[in-house]
Order: C-alpha cells, then structure tokens, then sequence
C-alpha cells in the first residue's frame, strides 16, 4: 500500500482555510499560527503535486484541484469526527450502565 503523507490535521486547514478564505483567519479559527497553517497546507500541495489555493487580493480561493480535494476532506473530516462521537458515546453508555 502506498503511504500517505497527507495528516488529518493538514486536511482540516485546507478545509479551514477554504471557508475563511486566508491562512491567518484559519489560524485563529483553528488556535494556531498563519504559519503552521500554510505549513499543513503546503504538505498536502507537496503530496498532491499542485497548489489547492490561489492568493486573489488577501482572499485564498481554491484552485481546480482545491475544489476536487475540499469535497474529499470534508468528508473524511466529517466522517473522522462521526466516528470519535460514537466511541465517546459508547463510553459514556459503558460508564452509566
């Protein structure tokens, strides 16, 4: 199988900074740097081999690519977090009873 370097982490800024529209307001969604998102950002560009996002102004607007990718993290960021909610309601059902 062939290993990723794609990080839930990086695939959230992208989404992040896809409903912002800038590093720096991802960033203090997110409760980290501008940098540290660029960085997530760049990792997933490098693994993909083309930029997701093209600066218009200060606004970061998704490239071709962006979009196609966007559509694919929001669902496994989505389901990622479907999937923590039923462990932790699994446990909270194990706790009480």
């Amino acid at each position: 199988m062939r290993r990723l370097r794609v990080t839930m982490d990086g695939q959230i800024a992208v989404f992040v900074v896809a409903e912002k529209g800038s590093f720096e307001a991802a960033g203090k969604y997110l409760g980290i740097g501008r940098s540290a998102v660029r960085k997530r950002v760049q990792s997933i560009e490098s693994e993909l081999g083309t930029p997701l996002f093209r600066a218009i102004g200060k606004r970061m607007v998704p490239t071709a690519a962006g979009n196609l990718y966007i559509l694919a993290a929001r669902e496994s960021v989505r389901q990622a977090l479907l999937g923590i909610d039923r462990v932790q309601q699994q446990q909270r059902s194990d706790k009480s009873g």
